[in-house]
Formats: C-alpha cells, structure tokens, sequence
C-alpha cells in the first residue's frame, strides 16, 4: 500500500463517527491489569500516558478508569471532537486532534504509551523511534492488535464471505492464521532495538452479532467506506441475504486479542 492509500485510508473512520462508536467494541479488562502489573503499579495515578489513534474511545475508557492523566492523539476531525464531546466530564483527558507522526509533543514526558488496533496504520519508519523518545526513561510501549483467527466457531461463515469481498474487489483472499500464529507485534519491537522486556500476553476474545450488528462493524472499515455507494449497498445486501439465509442471523468472529508490550532502552 502507497503512502497515499494509507493515508486515505486513514482519514476514511472519520467519515461517520457515531457509527464507529456503535459498531466497535472494546478490549478485555484482564488486558488493562496486565499492563499495569507489568508497571509493577496498582493504579496510573499520577502517571502521564499518550494513546494513539483512541477512535471513539474503545481503550480510552479503560485508561481513565486506572487514573492515569491522558493525552489522545486522534487523527480524524470528527473522531476527535466525538471523543472528545464523549468524555466531556472527565478532567484527566485531552485530546489532540493530529496524525501522531505530526504531532509536537514534549520528549520523555509519558509514563505508559498505548495503541490500541492503530499501529499498524502508522508510518513504519518512524513509529518506534518516536514512541521511545516521547517515552521517559525505562518506560512503557503498549501495542494492542485485533487478530481474526481461523476457529470452526464461524461455522464457515468467514470462508463464504471471502468470496463475497474478493466479488466485490474489497480485497483478496483471507487466509486466517490459526491461534498459535498471533505472535503481535513483538518481532517488530525487538527489531526496532528501542525496547527490551519485551512479551506478548494473548486473549480469547470471540464476538457474536446479530446480521444488523455485524452489518455495522463493516461498514465502520475503511475498505467499505471507501467503496462506491452502488457498489457498497449492494455489497451490504449480499452479506445480509448470506448471514440471514446460511446463518441464521448470528455470526461469531473468531478473535484473539495480542496485547504487546517492552520498556524503553535507548
């Protein structure tokens, strides 16, 4: 994918923010208390923390809840001013609205910095190198990743709605990784050389929908929303008539959570 298409891509979750709020859903709870017994603390009181590309808010409600005072970067307009309208009443937020390669921040002044399902889209040259400066010393990377795993729990509906996105030219062929495969992000992080301690905590995390709810979370992806709108109502049409008919209106979505997670070393 071209910088280009990235960046398009990027910009399209900022199409209709209620949507996404609607149709994404947050992380495990045990994930959150990994974190902070990897931090050897029981709270992030007084703590300063950056999140990267926090959406709506499906992992910001968790970091304010440990007390931390956090700073997210959004990149989307709407995105930002939902979130930040969302969390109004919460005193230890605030929220930058900018790309996190662009956005000035003060080196060594954050205690924990997390990304939740987002850094993958960030620029590959310069997202490690500048998390570690933004880092204090000997402080925290946290990279959460959503990974839709292979699992007879989809009864199948995965494979036939392969064909449906590859039909409709969406993308290619999915070949889903078993389990065992999600490894995170940790071969990138050790690579950069930036982090050390470096682990990978990994969580079941199956979702159900009804036809109506997983007709949401896809159109809350920047593949469909960037489709054309004939061609997108008829794409949405043919994935209703395949979970109604073949599936009885419920879909499961095999997923498995990678929570990973290093110190700073540079």
């Amino acid at each position: 994918m071209s910088k280009q298409e990235n960046h398009s891509l990027r910009q399209a979750f900022d199409t209709d923010p209620a949507m996404y709020d609607k149709a994404r859903r947050g992380y495990p709870t045990a994930l959150f208390q990994d974190i902070l017994s990897y931090m050897g603390v029981s709270t992030l009181t007084n703590k300063d923390v950056l999140e990267i590309a926090p959406g709506t808010g499906q992992a910001t409600k968790d970091l304010l809840k440990t007390g931390a005072a956090l700073t997210a970067v959004e990149l989307g307009k709407d995105l930002a001013s939902y979130l930040d309208a969302k969390y109004k009443d919460e005193d230890n937020l605030t929220v930058l609205n900018s790309a996190f390669e662009a956005v000035d921040l003060p080196s060594m002044a954050y205690d924990l910095i997390v990304c939740a399902t987002a850094w993958h889209w960030l620029d590959e040259d310069m997202r490690f190198v500048k998390a570690a400066n933004l880092l204090k010393e000997k402080s925290i990377l946290a990279i959460i990743s959503t990974n839709q795993v292979s699992s007879d729990t989809d009864k199948g509906f995965f494979k036939e709605v392969d064909a449906l996105y590859e039909q409709f030219g969406t993308r290619r062929k999915t070949i889903l990784p078993d389990k065992e495969q999600i490894k995170g992000d940790l071969t990138d992080m050790q690579t950069s050389s930036l982090f050390d301690e470096t682990k990978v905590y990994k969580y079941d995390w199956n979702q159900d929908y009804s036809t109506e709810q997983y007709l949401d979370l896809i159109q809350s992806y920047s593949g469909t929303i960037a489709m054309q709108p004939n061609e997108r109502t008829q794409f949405l049409q043919a994935i209703q008539e395949l979970i109604d008919t073949r599936f009885n209106g419920a879909v499961t979505r095999p997923l498995v959570i990678a929570l990973t997670i290093g110190k700073e070393c540079k």
